[in-house]
C-alpha cells in the first residue's frame, strides 16, 4: 500500500545525466504548483520493458585535439521559480517562470592526461562546439529506428579546472 499523488503545473528544474554501473542514469528535479495526495486511482501503468541507455553507445565530439576522455557528465539547469501572479484564486503559486534570463547546460569532463589544447582553451577562455550522441540498443516499436538523444552545444567553454597531482608518472589527469 502506498500513497498516490496528483500534480498540476509541473516544470523540470534540473535534468542531470551521469554514468553509473555502465548505464546512463537521469536525475530529475521538478518544481510543481500543486501536489496533493489522492485516493487509489485504480490505474495500472503500462511499464515499458526498455533497457537503459548503455554507456558504450554514447559518442562525444569535443574540442579538436583534446585529450582522451575518461569520464563525462552533464545537466540542464532551468532555474525555475514558482510564484504567485494573482491570475487565479488559490492558496498555492499559480505560475512557473525561469528565474534567470537563460537556461544552462553544464557538466564535467575528466581527461586521461593534461593536453595542450585543453589547457590553452581553459586559460584563454576559448569557446568550442561539442555534440553528445546517445543511441539506444533497442528499436522503436516495429520500426527500424532506434531511440536516440542528440545534444548540440555550439559554444562550450571551460570555466574551472583541476590538474592531477604532479608525480613521476607518464600521464596526469585533468578535470574541467
Amino acid at each position: 500500500v502506498g500513497l498516490f499523488y496528483k500534480s498540476q503545473g509541473m516544470g523540470i528544474d534540473t535534468l542531470a545525466f551521469a554514468v553509473e554501473d555502465g548505464c546512463w542514469q537521469a536525475d530529475v528535479n521538478t518544481k510543481m504548483l500543486y501536489t496533493g495526495i489522492v485516493s487509489d486511482p485504480s490505474v495500472t501503468p503500462a511499464v515499458e520493458t526498455t533497457v537503459p541507455f548503455v554507456a558504450g553507445t554514447m559518442t562525444l565530439s569535443w574540442l579538436s585535439g583534446s585529450a582522451v576522455t575518461k569520464e563525462f557528465s552533464w545537466q540542464v539547469e532551468n532555474t525555475l521559480l514558482t510564484e504567485r501572479q494573482f491570475t487565479t484564486a488559490s492558496k498555492f503559486p499559480d505560475s512557473i517562470i525561469i528565474d534567470k534570463s537563460y537556461q544552462r547546460l553544464v557538466g564535467s569532463i575528466t581527461k586521461v592526461a593534461v593536453d595542450a589544447d585543453d589547457w590553452n582553451a581553459f586559460i584563454n577562455g576559448t569557446t568550442f562546439a561539442a555534440t553528445i550522441k546517445m543511441v539506444h540498443t533497442q528499436k522503436i516499436g516495429a520500426t527500424d529506428y532506434y531511440h536516440s538523444l542528440w545534444v548540440e552545444m555550439p559554444a562550450c567553454q571551460y570555466v574551472s579546472g583541476k590538474l592531477g597531482e604532479i608525480t613521476n608518472d607518464r600521464r596526469h589527469e585533468a578535470s574541467f
